[in-house]
């Protein structure tokens, strides 16, 4: 099977979509994520990742920092996510 580009983009999307659903579940803003979980000062690189906007994306660094940082499993970041 190939892996199109849209699947690829669909793939970020859902993980910057859970990202942003557990950091609010946690009452965290998006420059409480920049600052104290990815050593940032702003939180505009944060929003462009969980828009998946200008071709940005979370790495999986990032996503372990921040999985720190809330204090939750790492794989809830890659929920409902089907290889398929």
């Amino acid at each position: 099977m190939n892996v199109s580009k849209e699947m690829i983009m669909q793939f970020y999307k859902k993980i910057a979509q859970n990202v942003q659903k557990k950091r609010i579940d946690k009452g965290k803003s998006q420059l409480d994520i920049a600052y104290e979980a990815l050593n940032l000062s702003s939180d505009s690189f944060v929003s462009k990742l969980e828009n998946c906007s200008e071709g940005k994306h979370f790495n999986l660094e990032q996503l372990y920092r921040i999985s720190i940082y809330l204090e939750c499993d790492i794989r809830d970041f890659f929920q409902g996510i089907e290889n398929e």
